[in-house]
């Protein structure tokens, strides 16, 4: 649910963030849900921390004002 949650800012961020800086989070986006989708049975807590690094990055995205 948290990494849905983290599509949804990603998008809505589209009018403050530039497109050199949205489609690289957006592509780590994709990466972290494919690694949740591995790591859902072996290392569930892995899972939760994957939308917590995106939102770092996505706040340090915005922070500079890219």
């Amino acid at each position: 649910m948290l990494h849905a949650a983290m599509l949804f800012l990603l998008l809505a961020s589209t009018p403050f963030l530039s497109w050199w800086a949205l489609v690289p989070l957006l592509l780590l986006w994709a990466i972290g849900l494919e690694r949740g989708y591995r790591w859902w049975t072996t290392h569930p807590l892995r899972v939760l921390a994957v939308p917590l690094v995106l939102a770092a990055l996505w706040a340090g995205a915005v922070a500079v004002g890219a």
